[in-house]
């Protein structure tokens, strides 16, 4: 048996070491290999050196079986991608109503792009009128949570919740889900959704199991979205408004009512094209609110409505909403808008029409309405019915 003992023991995974024993013998001789009590592994003799105090060996650690099966060194695991099957895209494309922030001629175009677990982006471009492709760059990986309409949305009033309709959607994959927010969050901009050309938000998200969500708590007509309240049907798009989208170049897609967007992905044996969602969103001036038709003693019509501006989205006391338009400027009708009776063009959110004007439009449109449209820099505005004539 051999006696030793310890020179240095400041790191026990070290290679090479000291060390001394009181008596020499065959077994520890240079070329030797030896097990010290206390340390893993098997160790070469490389040398030995007499002194006073005994024979001090050189020593050095033996790499291979027997150091393996200590257990002193762990490999690692390896962390490999999952082995998921390619998945078909899914694609939604839209504009949406300028958010107010960086120059008021900016274009918001987004692309959505999806699909099932295992789905690993895809190439997008914008298909121009004449089929020619422009490419805009990658998705991503990150998913968007898109899924279709279960059943038609019936209208709502814009101005409260609305409690009585409580959509379902589907969603593209299982795993994709919603979530529900707070009221606080709610008015700070959460849970912003797509339908149609519609921007809803809702406060509750259900699951349903699978990739079916029920909605309820919703706030219709967002962003100045009312002309799209009625309408809805079955099969709609749905898109999550959150940070998943992939914003695009305007510059690159071109006139948004006219292109396409497109989508190639890994799983794509044609390319996925869409038509663009609410084109000219962006530059469209709102639509006026709280619209009246006021009859004066003498038979005179003052006509009256309030201003709304794109970006301006808080209402703030006692502060004028900002022009963002380069002039004031709206077109009032009487009758169809695609074939009025009468048209006038105002600098000022009102109209009056003296008695004898009015007397003659009686006699000619009696029970005719009135409506107005915002006229843009780049766009006008939907129309606000104002009211009739009577």
């Amino acid at each position: 048996m051999i006696t030793a003992w310890v020179v240095s023991s400041r790191c026990r995974l070290r290679r090479n070491r000291r060390y001394r024993i009181t008596q020499a013998n065959a077994f520890t001789a240079p070329g030797s290999q030896v097990v010290i009590p206390g340390l893993a592994g098997r160790w070469l003799v490389e040398s030995w050196e007499f002194d006073s105090a005994g024979i001090e060996l050189g020593l050095r650690r033996l790499l291979g079986a027997g150091l393996a099966a200590t257990g002193a060194a762990d490999a690692g695991r390896a962390n490999l991608p999952p082995d998921l099957m390619a998945q078909p895209t899914q694609l939604a494309a839209y504009e949406l109503p300028w958010d107010g922030t960086g120059a008021s001629t900016t274009v918001s175009l987004f692309a959505a792009a999806s699909g099932g677990t295992g789905w690993t982006g895809a190439a997008l471009f914008a298909v121009r009128p004449d089929d020619s492709l422009v490419a805009l760059g990658a998705s991503g990986r990150n998913r968007a949570t898109i899924g279709t309409m279960l059943a038609p949305l019936a209208a709502a009033s814009p101005l409260t919740f609305d409690s009585l309709n409580i959509p379902q959607v589907e969603l593209v994959a299982p795993d994709l889900a919603l979530s529900s927010v707070s009221v606080s969050q709610l008015a700070a901009g959460a849970n912003r959704a797509l339908i149609g050309n519609e921007m809803i938000q809702f406060a509750r998200a259900t699951s349903l199991g699978a990739s079916r969500w029920r909605l309820s708590g919703l706030l219709r007509g967002r962003a100045g979205t009312e002309s799209a309240i009625a309408g809805h049907g079955t099969g709609e798009r749905f898109i999550l408004l959150d940070d998943a989208p992939v914003a695009l170049d305007p510059v690159l897609v071109g006139d948004s009512a006219y292109a396409r967007i497109a989508a190639v992905g890994l799983a794509d044996t044609a390319p996925v094209i869409v038509p663009i969602a609410s084109p000219g969103a962006s530059q469209r001036p709102l639509s006026p609110v709280h619209g009246a038709v006021d009859q004066q003693g003498d038979g005179s019509l003052i006509l009256r409505w309030t201003r709304r501006a794109r970006g301006a989205w808080l209402w703030l006391d006692a502060v004028e909403v900002p022009l963002v338009e380069q002039a004031e400027s709206y077109l009032v009708s009487l009758g169809p808008l695609a074939a009025p009776v009468a048209q006038w063009i105002v600098t000022e959110p009102r109209l009056v029409i003296d008695a004898t004007t009015a007397a003659a439009l009686r006699g000619q449109a009696l029970g005719a309405v009135f409506a107005v449209i915002q006229r843009g820099d780049s766009a006008v505005s939907h129309a606000l019915a104002l009211g009739p004539l009577t």
